[in-house]
């Protein structure tokens, strides 16, 4: 799971992480979080974070699904 550090969404509550980092806690191993210094929709579009993101989430596929 990937969560944006720095979310100029959150000042209007669309992407609150609170919802994100509970959903996390409840998920079942193998899981990996990523905080990302960036806004929600920059993993999706924006470098350097849509790099850190599809990076970590090939590695941790990887990983798991050998």
């Amino acid at each position: 799971m990937h969560l944006a550090g720095r979310d100029p969404y959150r000042s209007r509550k669309e992407c609150p992480p609170d919802p994100q980092l509970g959903a996390y806690a409840r998920a079942r191993e193998p899981k990996r979080l990523l905080t990302v210094p960036a806004g929600h929709f920059d993993a999706y579009k924006a470098r350097p974070a849509f790099d850190r993101v599809a990076g970590a989430a090939a590695e941790f596929f990887a990983e798991r699904l050998r």
